[in-house]
Protein backbone atom coordinates (compact mmCIF):
# COMPACT_ATOMS: atom_id res chain seq x y z
CA UNK A 1 0.00 0.00 0.00
CA UNK A 2 3.16 2.51 0.80
CA UNK A 3 4.72 1.53 -2.72
CA UNK A 4 1.04 2.45 -4.70
CA UNK A 5 0.78 5.78 -2.88
CA UNK A 6 4.10 6.56 -3.85
CA UNK A 7 3.51 5.54 -7.07
CA UNK A 8 0.60 8.01 -7.45
CA UNK A 9 2.54 11.14 -5.87
CA UNK A 10 5.65 10.95 -7.62
CA UNK A 11 4.59 13.79 -9.87
CA UNK A 12 3.59 15.95 -7.13
CA UNK A 13 6.99 15.10 -5.14
CA UNK A 14 8.43 16.28 -8.15
CA UNK A 15 7.08 19.46 -8.10
CA UNK A 16 7.82 20.23 -4.46
CA UNK A 17 5.11 18.63 -2.50
CA UNK A 18 6.75 18.01 0.88
CA UNK A 19 3.81 15.65 1.91
CA UNK A 20 4.61 13.55 -1.20
CA UNK A 21 8.11 13.69 -1.17
CA UNK A 22 7.86 12.22 2.37
CA UNK A 23 5.58 9.28 0.77
CA UNK A 24 8.07 8.59 -1.75
CA UNK A 25 11.20 8.67 0.80
CA UNK A 26 9.31 6.52 3.04
CA UNK A 27 8.82 3.56 -0.33
CA UNK A 28 12.07 4.03 -1.03
CA UNK A 29 13.27 1.87 1.97
CA UNK A 30 11.32 -1.03 1.22
CA UNK A 31 12.85 -4.19 -0.33
CA UNK A 32 11.39 -4.79 -3.66
CA UNK A 33 12.20 -8.19 -5.06
CA UNK A 34 12.25 -7.36 -9.10
CA UNK A 35 13.31 -10.48 -11.25
CA UNK A 36 14.18 -10.18 -15.07
CA UNK A 37 11.43 -12.95 -16.93
CA UNK A 38 14.35 -15.00 -17.57
CA UNK A 39 15.13 -15.20 -14.10
CA UNK A 40 11.53 -16.54 -13.25
CA UNK A 41 12.22 -20.07 -13.74
CA UNK A 42 15.34 -20.28 -11.00
CA UNK A 43 12.63 -18.92 -8.67
CA UNK A 44 10.59 -22.23 -8.76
Amino acid sequence: MVVAAAAAAVVEADLGGDDAAFLVDTADGYELLWYATQELGDLF
